[in-house]
């Protein structure tokens, strides 16, 4: 038959099969407490069963918002941005060239040049990668609404990740709070 040993204090520290409840101290036989487990206590023949562990709700809430956090930035990184029917690169390497040409755009529109003219580094069209597979030639035009989609979506991604915080912070159910809605559109979603 199956047994609960139990511990000076009757707390059910195994199960072992034995022939007879008499082998060993402290044995009860499983079947007059089937729904007993590992760590319970039977004290004076009544099943005290082992309470469940506290949750530590800001510990909880703080990882939750970490995840939170972490897929925030994977989207700022690696989700693109769309503009002018293309996908564009949201990498840092890849925000800092477009803020390198949005200030040649502005030199030139400062000095009242074509916007309409390709950049040129060195005497050559700049051109710039999409996430299409795509090379395109980059106007002074081109590059500040380029810029502007990406300060919208970068934006876009924060407020999304802010508004899971809040609804995060009120949460019955923190631990399954799921946070995989409301963000906006990335590369192969569209």
């Amino acid at each position: 038959m199956n047994a609960y040993q139990l511990n000076e204090d009757g707390v059910i520290v195994n199960i072992i099969v034995v022939d007879d409840l008499d082998v060993f101290p402290n044995l009860i036989n499983v079947d007059d407490y089937p729904e007993a487990k590992r760590g319970d206590s039977i004290i004076e023949d009544t099943l005290v069963p082992l309470p469940e562990p506290e949750v530590n709700l800001p510990a909880l809430k703080l990882a939750k918002w970490e995840e939170i956090k972490a897929f925030r930035t994977n989207l700022l990184n690696n989700g693109g941005f769309p503009c002018s029917g293309h996908w564009y690169h949201s990498d840092p390497a890849m925000k800092t060239e477009f803020l390198g040409l949005k200030l040649k755009a502005l030199e030139t529109m400062f000095a009242a040049g074509d916007m309409e003219a390709n950049i040129q580094i060195d005497g050559t069209n700049t051109l710039v990668k999409t996430m299409d597979n795509g090379y395109m030639p980059i106007t002074g035009t081109d590059i500040l609404a380029i810029v502007s989609a990406a300060e919208v979506q970068t934006k876009n991604i924060y407020t999304a990740a802010a508004t899971h915080q809040y609804y995060l912070n009120i949460s019955v159910d923190t631990a399954n709070y799921s946070y995989s809605t409301g963000w906006p559109a990335i590369y192969g979603e569209e």
